[in-house]
C-alpha cells in the first residue's frame, strides 16, 4: 500500500521520499512506520466512525516525543 501526500510549493528537503512500511492493518486502523525518519516516524490512520478519520503523526523533535493529530470528517453534500 502506498499513500502519497502532496502539497503546493515543495522545497528541496521535501523531495526526499520517506518510505513508511505498513506495520499494522485492521478494519479501522492502519499504521505505517519509518524509524529512520525523525518526524514523523509513525503515521496512524484510524477510522473512529464511518464518517470520521483521525490521522496521527508521531516521532521526536529535539529528542522529545511529539505527536500531531489531524481529525477529518466526511462532508455532506
Amino acid at each position: 500500500m502506498s499513500i502519497r501526500h502532496f502539497r503546493k510549493g515543495l522545497i528541496e528537503r521535501d523531495k526526499k521520499i520517506a518510505a513508511f512500511k505498513l506495520t499494522k492493518c485492521s478494519d479501522k486502523e492502519a499504521v505505517f512506520e519509518d524509524p529512520a525518519n525523525v518526524f514523523p516516524s509513525r503515521l496512524i490512520y484510524r477510522a473512529s466512525t464511518p464518517d470520521r478519520l483521525l490521522i496521527r503523526l508521531e516521532g521526536s523533535r529535539n529528542g522529545k516525543p511529539q505527536s500531531k493529530d489531524f481529525p477529518m470528517d466526511r462532508l455532506r453534500s
